[in-house]
């Protein structure tokens, strides 16, 4: 399995805690879901293969516009359901290694992943 780095331009809204209740429907804001939808359609652009499978090792940065408080917890989760709408994993159970860092850099803000196969390491 060749190394998979990805790029996204932006930092994604986390969506824990977002969802909305409505006459008895959950769902999410519109501006969480159109930054959602965002992203998939970013990574879908670097990422034309097959679903990875098998056990992955995952290096994550991400970079953040400022020092707000975020959860790490809250942005990996949206972060797997990305891959996955995307395409790029098959589902979340296939990550077996993680590594994950914050980094701040006034202004800006993305990720930067970086998707392996355990075998290889």
């Amino acid at each position: 399995m060749p190394v998979v780095e990805l790029n996204l331009s932006f930092l994604p809204k986390p969506k824990a805690n977002r969802y909305m209740r409505a006459k008895g429907r959950v769902f999410l804001p519109y501006k969480v879901s159109k930054s959602i939808d965002r992203a998939v359609s970013e990574v879908k652009s670097q990422y034309k293969g097959e679903p990875l499978r098998g056990m992955l090792a995952v290096d994550v940065e991400f970079i953040l516009p400022d020092n707000r408080k975020r959860d790490m917890d809250n942005l990996l989760k949206s972060l797997w359901d990305i891959l996955q709408r995307a395409k790029v994993i098959e589902d979340d159970g296939h990550i077996y290694e993680l590594q994950a860092k914050k980094r701040v850099i006034k202004g800006m803000g993305g990720v930067r992943v970086v998707i392996s196969s355990l075998a290889q390491r």
